[in-house]
């Protein structure tokens, strides 16, 4: 629009209206990227709002100018001042302050999805709290058990030593006493001799003493009487009680093994010799002593003793040669028969093959 004044040529110009705004102050925008199970990620944009406490009392302060806008062109006074003055924008309400699951960005099925999780977390330790209390019970009570067991087989390795200790002690005492019993007899004082003549035997029978006679010698000493608990001795087997109640009074050998020990005696006495077997002793060029003893059915010791007789010193494990080993086999009453490689080689190359049992081949190449 234009207008034409006073002759003057001059154009009024109205610059463009530009858009209120409001600027942001104090707010601060930030990305949180959250993680959920099975590796899904999600970024919510957080936006922190700084609240300005006021008192009541006090005004707003005024808003800061905003910059002028760019000078216009010159314009007479009457347009400017007929414009009307646009009025004054009301500053907006304060907004109310956002609880923190309103201004997370976080949708309800999210929070319920975090609040699950939350729930989850303190059941696992709830769980495992539980868990480790009861394993810390189990484990107190493994080692109660096996401090137990220990004590009991402590308890009874000293028994079982104690009853070993009274046993031997036992044993030791028995073997004393027995040897003591063996050596009274032959300690037993000899009997009174006889009276020389019948005057004296006479005046014995009266009672009067010979005059001149050297007093009478004191009668000897009685065998001691047998133990009360002798015959227990050959009873039975030695007890702990019997060991510790029978005023020491031990066992000595039990019948039984004596009876074995005689009966052993007599089969050493009459051991009658054995029936000698004529074997067929085949003798290589060399031989040792201990397979020249097995092929004859002898034993290693009686060749080496009777090689020791003849004045060579030797052991199993020596080896031999063939006229030896006959000579050793001759003496233990065993026929011979000796072989050589060259026979042994004879027998194999000298077989001489059937003609029914010769087979068609072809020939080898």
């Amino acid at each position: 629009m234009s207008d034409s004044k006073s002759g003057d040529d001059k154009t009024l110009h109205v610059a463009s209206k530009k858009t209120l705004t409001i600027k942001r102050g104090g707010n601060e925008q930030g990305v949180v990227r959250q993680n959920f199970s099975h590796g899904r990620t999600k970024a919510v944009v957080v936006e922190t709002k700084k609240r300005k406490f006021t008192r009541p009392d006090e005004k707003p302060a005024a808003e800061t100018a905003k910059p002028a806008a760019p000078a216009a062109p010159a314009a007479p006074s009457a347009p400017a001042a007929a414009r009307p003055q646009a009025p004054a924008r009301p500053k907006p309400a304060p907004r109310p302050v956002q609880s923190p699951s309103r201004g997370s960005g976080l949708s309800s099925g999210e929070m319920d999805a975090r609040r699950r999780a939350l729930e989850e977390a303190k059941a696992r330790e709830t769980e495992e709290r539980a868990r480790a209390e009861e394993e810390a019970r189990r484990r107190a009570e493994e080692d109660e058990r096996r401090a137990r067991e220990r004590a009991e087989r402590e308890r009874q390795e000293a028994e079982e030593a104690a009853r070993q200790r009274a046993e031997a002690e036992a044993q030791a005492m028995s073997e004393e006493k027995q040897r003591k019993r063996d050596a009274e007899p032959a300690k037993a004082a000899k009997p009174a001799p006889a009276p020389a003549d019948e005057e004296e035997t006479g005046e014995k029978a009266r009672g009067g003493v010979k005059r001149g006679a050297p007093a009478k010698p004191e009668a000897a000493p009685r065998a001691p009487a047998r133990p009360r608990g002798d015959e227990g001795r050959r009873s039975g087997k030695l007890t702990l009680n019997r060991a510790l109640n029978d005023d020491g009074e031990g066992r000595g050998r039990s019948l039984s093994s004596m009876r074995r020990r005689q009966e052993k005696f007599k089969r050493s006495m009459q051991q009658e010799p054995r029936e000698k077997i004529v074997r067929e002793v085949i003798l290589p060029e060399t031989i040792s002593v201990q397979e020249l003893a097995n092929r004859m059915a002898e034993r290693a010791v009686d060749v080496v003793k009777y090689m020791m007789k003849q004045g060579q010193m030797i052991k199993p494990g020596d080896i031999i040669d063939a006229d030896t080993a006959e000579l050793i086999a001759n003496d233990f009453g065993h026929t011979v028969k000796r072989v050589s490689e060259s026979d042994v080689e004879d027998a194999i190359l000298n077989v001489e093959d059937k003609a029914e049992d010769l087979k068609a081949r072809p020939p080898v190449v």
